[in-house]
């Protein structure tokens, strides 16, 4: 394993969350982070591992000062970012460069004022449209051509999804608690917005259910980790749901190369594997 340090532009201001990394446009790889007192959005070489800062997101207001939280190139070259901060939540891209654009995609209320937003996980679609993960309780999709967006709710009341991902059957799928934490769904959304609400078969406990990293796998179904329920999940394209119990908490899945599921676990510094 090799390590790359990253830059930051004040000194001491090492307490950062790595909240995403996203393959570039030249095959680099983009990180963003969130600390203590700036927020950053730079890029790493794979050739030589050499780390350039691109964004400094301030905290004082000046200049960019929404951070990103997701990040996903976009078919413009550009990189796209999410900003959950509920319920002025926006979406924007750097380009290349480092320059940042904000985008207020927002739809209003029947008086004008706009609907709360919180988007999260960010997922390009084929034709070009992106959809992301709404924590305030919805799926959005967005269209470039035009800065607009449609949010799609979920079923269950306080839903709060923060990934998503498209599955084999063209549909966008997802998972989350609801109920302040009484709860936990899958939800399936069509392209046109039918939403397809699944209850988990597994026991709940209040508050204690944090369903993330939904992933399409090469079995032809999708799978998510369940953290506080130490849960590993199968979903499939009809919704039956299987669970995998694991050690620890599982925090991201990811698919490897050699077509396992590969499982970041939080507390205890290993990870697993998933083989078919």
């Amino acid at each position: 394993m090799t390590a790359y340090p990253l830059p930051f532009p004040k000194p001491g201001d090492y307490e950062g969350t790595y909240y995403s990394l996203a393959k570039g446009p030249s095959g680099e790889v983009w990180w963003a982070t969130f600390a203590r007192f700036e927020d950053n959005v730079g890029k790493v070489s794979t050739a030589d591992g050499k780390a350039t800062l691109l964004v400094t997101f301030k905290r004082d207001g000046s200049g960019p000062h929404k951070p990103a939280r997701k990040l996903q190139l976009g078919p413009d070259g550009n990189m796209w970012f999410s900003y959950d901060r509920n319920p002025n939540g926006f979406l924007g891209y750097i380009t290349p460069a480092g320059s940042v654009t904000y985008v207020d995609y927002a739809p209003k209320n029947a008086n004008g004022t706009k609907v709360a937003t919180a988007p999260f996980d960010l997922k390009w679609a084929s034709d070009g449209s992106l959809w992301f993960a709404d924590f305030v309780g919805s799926i959005g999709h967005f269209d470039p051509r035009t800065n607009a967006a449609i949010l799609y709710p979920m079923k269950s009341p306080q839903a709060g999804p923060k990934d998503l991902a498209i599955g084999p059957d063209g549909n966008i799928w997802t998972s989350y608690a609801f109920g302040n934490g009484t709860g936990a769904a899958v939800a399936r959304v069509t392209p046109a917005g039918a939403v397809t609400e699944f209850p988990v078969p597994y026991t709940v406990k209040p508050g204690a259910s944090l369903p993330i990293s939904m992933i399409a796998s090469p079995d032809g179904a999708m799978w998510y980790a369940d953290e506080s329920a130490k849960l590993i999940v199968r979903v499939a394209m009809d919704g039956t749901i299987t669970t995998m119990p694991t050690p620890y908490e599982p925090e991201t899945l990811v698919v490897g190369s050699d077509g396992g599921i590969w499982i970041q676990y939080r507390s205890n510094k290993s990870l697993g594997k998933i083989t078919f």
